[in-house]
């Protein structure tokens, strides 16, 4: 039977396990319409059926999806891959980063509340971010950057930022505490099904056990570097 927490109205299933809460934050702005869009939308169907093909991912991860253009809005609720039911993207907007960062951490923060208060175990929580462009809510950058460099120092958080078409790879490398360090994907509209449903893959084997481990970033997965043209591989340590 699922439990629920009653001060949230939060329902969580498979009680008995361990869960990894994992959000999904999505460019829809206007420069995301026409092809790119359409690339969204089938690399999030991909993601989701690699969790929900393998059997213990599919009850242990939780899916959150969060969408941001002018405005931010949770499309997804947390729920598991068996739960969740495929929706359609659309594009428009401006770029409202930061407040997408900082609504997927209050998120995370009230399901790992909700975790707690029903005796459920948890994972480290991931984030995989795209971003095709400059935010445009950079008032808010400092409040966005400095929660998340503190959970990645205190290792409460996997953070994956992702750049396409005009994103600013330096700029994203800002939301790391140590920004030379900062794994920061880059690739094509293209190579983003690839790319999610690697990031899919990860989520769902670091949901079978708590210890820590790298993973390894394949080839199509690059990695920005300060210098033009140069692209490698990336061992990643994941905190579980």
């Amino acid at each position: 039977m699922p439990a629920v927490n009653q001060n949230r109205q939060f329902q969580i299933i498979n009680v008995t396990e361990p869960h990894l809460p994992c959000v999904l934050i999505l460019d829809v702005s206007a420069s995301m319409d026409g092809d790119p869009i359409a690339f969204v939308n089938r690399a999030l169907t991909r993601a989701v059926e690699v969790i929900a093909d393998d059997s213990i991912a599919s009850r242990r991860v939780e899916i959150c999806l969060i969408t941001f253009g002018s405005s931010v809005k949770v499309e997804v609720p947390f729920q598991t891959s068996s739960q969740y039911s495929p929706k359609k993207l659309f594009a428009g907007g401006l770029s409202s980063l930061n407040t997408a960062l900082i609504m997927a951490m209050d998120e995370i923060e009230k399901r790992m509340e909700a975790y707690s208060s029903l005796d459920v175990a948890s994972c480290t929580p991931w984030i995989f971010l795209l971003s095709d462009g400059y935010p445009s809510d950079m008032e808010r950058f400092e409040e966005a950057s400095g929660r998340l460099h503190q959970k990645i120092r205190d290792k409460k958080l996997n953070f994956f930022p992702m750049a396409v078409g005009g994103a600013d790879v330096d700029f994203l490398r800002r939301y790391f505490p140590e920004q030379e360090e900062g794994a920061v994907l880059s690739g094509t509209m293209e190579e983003l099904e690839d790319v999610l449903a690697w990031f899919a893959g990860q989520v769902s084997e670091s949901s079978h056990s708590g210890v820590r481990k790298n993973a390894e970033i394949p080839l199509y997965v690059r990695r920005a570097q300060r210098q033009e043209g140069k692209t490698a591989q990336r061992m990643i340590t994941i905190n579980l």
